[in-house]
């Protein structure tokens, strides 16, 4: 399905034929940000980077990791499962292998990382894994908002649940929207 996907899209914008692999991540990074919304996550989390950019501001520059913020109380054990939700959604959508390891428990410093391997094409060990980290430092962000992912390649994606009850109002949604740091 995910290589159906990426046909389509060249297709309609043969321009892109040259980043299929970048245009392959950020699909990705809609299916995972679907997963951390449906955990629930979003709700304690602040996407942050060049990823939250591109998605929430329609930034050019392309995406690689999934950045967040979790305030000094993160922990990840308060994420207990996460990998194996990943791991699934994942290998089920596109019947790929997949692997996602979570963070070591003795891990010093702030910030934690899920590593997340994809297998492009059953049966092509020659082809380079997808490879991204879903980053999370435990520091506290500031002049937050709330945004919708857009959709650059007019895919069907789950924006359906990146809404909250007001603005969602305007949409008949009830789902959570990301909390994303405007970086003023």
């Amino acid at each position: 399905m995910l290589k159906q996907q990426l046909r389509q899209i060249v297709q309609a914008n043969p321009d892109y034929a040259a980043i299929t692999p970048v245009i392959e991540k950020e699909i990705l990074h809609h299916d995972i940000m679907a997963v951390l919304i449906k955990q629930g996550a979003m709700q304690s989390l602040t996407f942050i980077g060049g990823t939250s950019l591109r998605m929430c501001y329609n930034s050019a520059r392309l995406s690689e990791d999934l950045d967040f913020n979790g305030g000094h109380n993160f922990k990840p054990a308060d994420f207990d499962g996460l990998e194996a939700d990943i791991q699934n959604y994942i290998q089920n959508k596109y019947e790929t292998e997949v692997w996602v390891n979570k963070p070591a428990a003795d891990n010093q410093g702030d910030t934690v990382s899920w590593k997340i391997s994809i297998v492009k094409e059953a049966n092509r060990p020659d082809l380079p894994r997808q490879k991204m980290h879903i980053d999370v430092c435990a520091i506290p962000s500031f002049d937050i908002e709330k945004r919708p992912l857009l959709n650059h390649y007019n895919i069907v994606v789950p924006t359906e649940c990146v809404f909250r009850d007001d603005p969602a109002s305007d949409f008949g949604m009830s789902r959570p929207p990301i909390s994303v740091s405007s970086g003023h």
